[in-house]
């Protein structure tokens, strides 16, 4: 069989350049090794070095990697960075463009008579209109077939900054190379589609193909990419970079040596053919077997697909009479490592049937395109067959209507095209895995005996037995097979020795799904696509009120006991029982996709540009979840045990019912991201400045001294640092900050905002809504009325509706008050019930931005709820448009937001009342009882607060302990906490409430006279941080 080594675009083997460069093995395709950065093999799992603190010299460019010149690291969401165009000869007067002259950007500023640094007027317009040009350009190809807005593309540029001087001439140095960064983004994606698809001028207005052609790219070369083999060969696309002559560069190292799939990137190997290949291209094909010393280890490499996917397994079946349901879910698996894909069109469905193999699971057809149908009496069905096929049967397509297909690419002439179009919606992000048979996202790969499988018993039963051969030997097996050849030097001719710390096992070993048999007590199939739900009855039966049995939290938990009744929150998260209940689905966003209008822009006083330094995330599909994303908001009150090891487990009562687990307060577990493909990585800790206050550099001496001077004095109202941190993998929906306006509701929160802003040296808004967060202060994130259409939800099926009705129509009846008695295990049996209840509303993810107790409940008892709010907001606000809103207020902005009701947060926090109507008591201190009784709260989450609240928390979870509690009860409860050492969270918890509001009161009209800018309903992306100087 021939073996698959990549062609150029003259169909020959391309020369290898390959380097050792600072102990690093380099190997360049289509290009010298001289374009890599020196410092990129350091840069290699950093994503976040383009930020504003990012090193830059005197001209505004990146010290270390300048993008804008240089090869980038292969990245999900910049990928049309590879396709950056060069100057590579052409007209001169292509070089003098001012997106294309690396004249030194010192030359093109210049300073006004006020002793500030602008661009000239002229330069200006021209990168205006060269930028907004670009930017309707990119709209316009995103919006069309076949991407529907599905695809991620650079984010728009703040033009309104240009026109603004700066104070400094390295500022507007910055600034001019932010614009030429836009420009070129803009431009590799242009330049990325009218390169992959012959046909690109399809459904595009002729305004936007005359644009197109008047920028010229096609006098223009590629930019290049860095490629990291082993974490990104799920999405990378090696034979149309080859095919395009896209510069390509990658290390070598020992993640690489050791995984057969690399075998034909070898550098060993492609220095042999370098010297083989004048004789051997010649003939047409080229065998491993052409290199004796290497042949027996490359046997396994024959079975990698040209995209290096791994071997599969027929599932040669007799279909003829199997009925496709009409109305089921159809969705097709593209490649195996990727995430399965919708076919919205029907004709499709047919020609599918007779060209892929399929099976129907749950409900749901899928189509694996990796196994085509092999020729009756044909038992050679090898996997990489099927893309000749799909180069054969490319025009076959055609008869098709486009107009009832919404993202499908059958009829493109090359499988790498729908790679390319599709790989960022549908293929794997970094440490993201999904299954090979249903597309299903994994929360580990597989790794031999220990391999996460999670197939559904019907699917599973109809997999046939791998074959015993070199290409389905177990990962263990496999492992031990390479470190012995690696010893004995006969991995490859030409061994280079590694670089990099060794481990184990390496990144990816293939996957071995089919080999084992799945486990019998999986979770219900759930795919990317789709959710196979259980019945309305049993998705309602979760929140009918039965009472559930809440153990003991004292209760431990032995190793090494299984039980059924033993579930850990990681369990939790990985597993689930059953389908989400209703609420939950209603309270998930990516249930409801939004409406993109790419035309337009969101409002506020400046252009709807998001800054520079706001990254546009990832974008895919929404809906497009797997099984262990859908988010169950709570059907279930988690305890808190005394162990942070060790979660303790409440059980039902009422067979069937999911148990209650708890959280450990160590380890945050976050719920699934709402929609992990259209949000960017989290926000990493980025570098500071060493210098106390990075504003404070180059200001004035007299403003310097009154910032400082003023920070000093205020630093005191805030705490140090917040007590906890964001799991790894939360981050802002950038969509969401794009229109989203901020809302200070007390003059306290205005001032801690800007004293942490000062203090923490914050240069990017989303460290200051972290720190909001974090911090439980409490604010809002609301969206303005016209903009509310932007984040609409799709359409809902009639259960959904009703039950959305029942929760938000005008005049619904508030939840009856909760009767306490004389409390006890019914008292808390309904608490609980009305706890869980309101924790699965959709608009309950407001808690987060409520701050005070009801944000420190969020955080216990469902993280989901803060990753909802930084996803945007819930269906209250865009579909039914209730919650809060500013129309009382003077100049109002006509802004809303999600909001509880007032029957809601008593319900919440235990509000109860004596029969008698004299005494009111709460199972949770509300903030005014906190801000009155308890010197660890001023505004911000504590970890005395933390401390105290959880001794509150252990009660509430057992039923026998719960009770609520009276202000006089408070005062004795936080009394004894307020008396011991480690003593008040700032000096203004020894002041009485009152002479706090005073205090505030004074802090802001000190603020207010030091700063020019105020906070109060601004759009996100228009707040200057730290903030402009009076």
């Amino acid at each position: 069989m021939s073996s698959m080594f990549y062609v150029d675009a003259r169909g020959k083997i391309p020369d290898p350049d390959i380097r050792e460069m600072k102990e690093v093995v380099w190997v360049g395709l289509n290009c010298s090794l001289d374009l890599v950065p020196p410092k990129a093999w350091d840069y290699i799992n950093r994503f976040s070095y383009h930020t504003h603190t990012a090193p830059t010299n005197s001209e505004g460019w990146f010290e270390d990697m300048e993008y804008a010149w240089r090869p980038d690291w292969d990245q999900h969401d910049r990928f049309f960075r590879a396709w950056i165009p060069v100057i590579k000869g052409g007209p001169d007067e292509l070089k003098g463009l001012w997106y294309m002259s690396r004249l030194l950007n010192s030359r093109r500023v210049a300073p006004n008579p006020q002793d500030k640094w602008l661009i000239p007027n002229p330069l200006q317009e021209k990168i205006v209109a060269d930028l907004r040009m670009a930017e309707t350009i990119v709209e316009g190809i995103a919006s069309k077939y076949p991407f529907f807005g599905k695809v991620p593309k650079p984010p728009p540029f703040y033009c309104d900054s240009l026109y603004r001087a700066r104070e400094t001439q390295k500022e507007a140095c910055s600034l001019l190379a932010s614009a030429v960064r836009s420009m070129l983004e803009h431009l590799g994606f242009i330049y990325w589609r009218i390169s992959t698809d012959p046909d690109w001028k399809r459904d595009l207005t002729n305004y936007i193909i005359r644009a197109v052609e008047d920028f010229r790219l096609d006098q223009f070369g590629k930019h290049g990419v860095l490629l990291h083999l082993a974490r990104d060969w799920k999405e990378m696309n090696i034979p149309l970079f080859l095919k395009h002559e896209v510069p390509i560069a990658y290390p070598w190292t020992l993640h690489e040596r050791v995984d057969m799939r690399f075998a034909c990137l070898a550098p060993s190997v492609l220095a042999a053919l370098k010297e083989k290949k004048r004789s051997l291209a010649g003939e047409g094909n080229i065998e491993f077997s052409d290199f004796v010393c290497a042949s027996e280890s490359f046997e396994a490499a024959n079975s990698y697909t040209i995209y290096l996917d791994d071997p599969v397994i027929d599932r040669i079946e007799d279909k003829k009479k199997l009925i496709i349901p009409r109305k089921a879910t159809k969705v097709m698996k593209d490649f195996p490592h990727w995430a399965a894909r919708p076919i919205n069109n029907k004709k499709l469905v047919n020609y599918y049937r007779q060209r892929y193999q399929y099976d129907i699971v749950g409900g749901v057809v899928i189509f694996w395109r990796f196994r085509p149908v092999a020729p009756v009496g044909s038992s050679d069905s090898v996997a990489i067959d099927w893309m000749e096929q799909d180069r054969e049967d490319a025009g076959s397509e055609g008869e098709f209507d486009d107009e009832e297909e919404d993202d499908d690419l059958e009829g493109l002439e090359a499988i790498e095209r729908i790679r390319e179009v599709y790989k960022g919606s549908y293929a794997p992000r970094p440490g993201q895995f999904f299954d090979q048979e249903t597309g299903r996202e994994l929360s580990k790969p597989y790794r031999g005996n220990d391999c996460f499988i999670q197939l559904h018993e019907a699917l599973s039963a109809k997999i046939p037995a791998a074959p015993s051969s070199q290409a389905f030997r177990g990962p263990h097996e496999m492992v031990e097979d390479l470190a012995r050849r690696i010893r004995e030097d006969d991995l490859l001719p030409m061994e280079v020795d590694p670089v990099g710390t060794p481990s184990s096992t390496p990144t990816e070993l293939g996957s071995h799904s089919v080999a084992e048999k799945a486990p019998q007590d999986v979770a219900p199939l759930t795919t990317s696509s789709f959710t196979v739900t259980t019945s309305l009855i049993d998705r309602l039966s979760d929140f009918s009120g039965s009472a559930f049995d809440f153990p003991d939290p004292e209760s431990s938990v032995d190793d090494g006991v299984t039980s059924s009744s033993l579930t850990t929150s990681s369990a939790r998260t990985s597993h689930r029982g059953g389908g989400p209940s209703l609420l939950s689905r209603l309270s998930d966003p990516g249930n409801f996709p939004r409406s993109q209008n790419p035309s337009s822009e969101r409002p506020g006083p400046s252009s709807g540009k998001p800054q520079p330094g706001v990254k546009a995330p990832p974008t895919a599909p929404r809906g497009m979840r797997s099984g262990n994303e859908q988010r169950q908001l709570p059907s279930t009150i988690p305890s808190q045990g005394p162990s942070n090891s060790e979660a303790a487990v409440l059980t039902s009562k009422s067979a069937g019912k999911k148990p209650l687990r708890s959280r450990p307060s160590t380890s945050r577990t976050r719920s699934a991201s709402p929609d992990p493909s259209r949000r960017s990585r989290s926000l990493r800790p980025r570098p500071r400045s060493p210098s106390p206050l990075l504003v404070a550099a180059n200001l004035p001496a007299q403003q310097k001294t009154k910032l400082e001077a003023w920070v000093s004095h205020a630093k005191g109202l805030v705490l140090p640092k917040a007590f906890r941190d964001f799991p790894p993998d939360y981050y802002w929906d950038n969509h969401f900050l794009n229109y989203a306006y901020l809302v200070l509701p007390t003059n306290e929160a205005r001032v801690k905002l800007r004293v942490i802003c000062c203090v923490k040296n914050i240069v990017d808004v989303r460290d200051l809504l972290n720190e909001m967060v974090l911090r439980g202060i409490s604010h809002r994130l609301a969206i303005p009325l016209k903009s509310l259409d932007k984040f609409a939800a799709g359409e809902l099926s009639m259960a959904d509706r009703v039950l959305a009705k029942s929760i938000y129509e005008v005049g619904t009846s508030p939840d009856p008050p909760l009767e306490y008695g004389r409390g006890g295990p019914v008292f808390a049996t309904a608490y609980h019930n009305r706890m869980r209840r309101i924790l699965a509303l959709p608009h309950a993810r407001c808690l987060a931005a409520r701050g005070g107790i009801c944000a420190w409940l969020a955080w216990t008892y469902e993280p989901g709820l803060i990753d909802a709010y930084t996803s945007g907001p819930s269906i209250q606000t865009t579909r039914f448009v209730r919650g809060w809103n500013d129309t009382e207020m003077e100049e109002p902005a006509f802004i809303w937001a999600d909001e509880l009701s007032a029957s809601e947060l008593d319900g919440l926090l235990g509000h109860v009342v004596d029969p008698s109507g004299n005494v009111d008591r709460w199972v949770w201190p509300p903030d005014s009882i906190l801000r009155e009784f308890c010197d660890h709260y001023d505004g911000e989450l504590s970890e005395n607060l933390d401390r105290a609240l959880k001794v509150v928390q252990k009660e509430v979870n057992n039923k026998d302990t719960l009770r609520a509690r009276s202000r006089s009860q408070w005062y004795q409860f936080f009394r004894k906490g307020n008396r011991t050492a480690a003593g008040p969270s700032s000096e203004l918890a020894q002041a009485h409430t009152a002479d706090r509001e005073a205090r505030y009161d004074d802090e802001e009209d000190r603020m207010d006279r030091l700063f020019v800018d105020r906070w109060e309903r601004l759009p996100v992306l228009d707040i200057a941080l730290p903030g402009r100087l009076a």
